[in-house]
């Protein structure tokens, strides 16, 4: 064996390299085998990106074009069957043979996810791949930023290589990987954009960027789906945590006050809570935007939804939603996916409790990265709910496949719960994320 590769082999590179090949790998496999079109509104977001070339956005109360028109009755819905006036007829005037009565539904979304996924799929149109299937194929740039961001939050947070690449290799397997990467999907973008959030949040806390990055990528974040909220969310908790928890420990008897002022004063404590207001500004600004660009006499797309009052209940079964599905989807899942996410599911939680409950013999980093990811995760569910209440008028069960946002936190909580880990437990690790990986390729 050469010089060169025995060094990439020992490198830091090479989990990088295994990351990207593994998941160009995954949705070349399943996304070509895919015929009809994914009921997770694939639909409206193909018009979108059909679009997003010439016009720039799509407004509240446009119809859908051509391009999603005959790809839906030529194609069908995945589950649902045919819809339209027949294939490359050339005449898809009839409203009322589309979903939301030929409205749009993707207008609440910005056009960033959109926009970048036509630029990535334009070589493949060049050699004749339709523009849906060119779209799906961008999801394997998707999946390898990441599941490469995911590994590189958990590095910094020094958790052992082989685990932190087995957890990254399991999460092909999981239901919400497969339908967010392998269709058009504005869930595309998810992992790789908390886990972005996430790796600033680590650098921030440790002093090794500027804490202004904070700020600007919450806001980044939030414009690409709402949903990334909750990443933001669980940064800023994670900061302020471990901000406040690294001066108690340095505090050396007497008054605890100089602790809380020192935290409250903290740049990376500020930066926080600008991150927030950062994010949170990023949608209201959007919102006013959506508000402005929509005509006059737009009318609303009709979308089917299960309408239901928000009770006290609801809004407790939200705050158990996303901690109890991980990985998971609405959409019936195979075998694979089915144990993937009940296993890493019961891990997580484990973990998140293993932690806080042992937080005094652990590092700070441990501590703050479960508090977060706990609080985020409770807090997002009926958050949303009470946004959707506000916005439309009633509430309606949250998808869980909303909470892959929370993904790369979980996973940094569970490899932290494993830094004690013998070299054969790594290797475990490592080994049963390889084999979730390979059976996700052949399945």
């Amino acid at each position: 064996m050469s010089t060169s590769v025995t060094r990439i082999l020992r490198s830091s590179v090479l989990p990088f390299i295994v990351l990207i090949l593994v998941s160009f790998g995954f949705v070349t496999v399943h996304a070509t085998a895919h015929g009809p079109i994914s009921p997770f509104d694939e639909y409206v977001y193909l018009d979108y990106l059909a679009k997003v070339p010439t016009e720039g956005l799509v407004r509240s109360g446009e119809e859908t074009g051509d391009v999603a028109r005959n790809a839906i009755s030529c194609r069908g819905v995945l589950n649902y069957g045919a819809y339209g006036e027949g294939c490359n007829t050339g005449t898809h005037q009839d409203d009322k043979k589309y979903p939301y009565n030929g409205g749009t539904g993707a207008d609440i979304y910005t056009p960033l996810y959109f926009a970048a996924t036509w630029v990535a799929a334009q070589p493949l149109t060049w050699f004749g791949v339709d523009l849906l299937d060119s779209g799906r194929l961008v999801g394997g740039l998707w999946l390898a930023l990441g599941l490469s961001l995911t590994y590189a939050l958990l590095r910094l947070l020094r958790v052992d290589k082989a685990i932190a690449l087995g957890l990254s290799l399991s999460l092909i397997a999981t239901p919400v990987v497969l339908w967010a990467t392998t269709y058009l999907s504005t869930d595309a973008p998810t992992l790789a954009v908390a886990a972005a959030v996430g790796c600033v949040a680590v650098l921030v806390a440790r002093r090794r960027i500027h804490v202004a990055w904070l700020p600007a990528i919450s806001a980044v974040a939030v414009l690409f789906k709402v949903q990334n909220l909750a990443a933001v969310g669980a940064a800023v908790v994670g900061v302020v945590a471990w901000t406040f928890m690294e001066a108690h420990r340095s505090e050396r008897g007497g008054s605890r006050h100089p602790v809380v002022v020192r935290s409250l004063v903290d740049r990376r404590t500020i930066a926080a809570v600008v991150a927030l207001i950062a994010g949170v500004g990023a949608q209201a600004a959007w919102l006013v935007f959506r508000v402005l660009a929509t005509p006059a006499n737009a009318k609303s797309a009709v979308v089917d939804s299960v309408r239901q009052p928000l009770s006290l209940t609801s809004l407790v079964t939200e705050a158990f939603r996303f901690l109890r599905s991980i990985g998971s989807t609405d959409a019936v899942a195979n075998v694979l996916g089915v144990l993937t996410g009940n296993l890493l599911t019961i891990l997580v939680i484990a973990a998140l409790i293993g932690i806080l409950i042992d937080w005094r013999s652990r590092p700070v980093a441990h501590t703050s990265v479960a508090l977060a990811v706990l609080l985020a995760a409770l807090a997002m569910g009926p958050a949303l709910s009470l946004a959707v209440r506000a916005s439309v008028g009633f509430y309606f069960p949250l998808p869980a496949r909303y909470g892959l946002v929370l993904v790369p936190g979980f996973l940094a909580a569970l490899g932290l719960y494993f830094y004690r880990f013998s070299r054969f437990g790594r290797s475990v690790v490592l080994g049963l994320g390889s084999l979730a990986a390979l059976a996700a390729l052949l399945m």
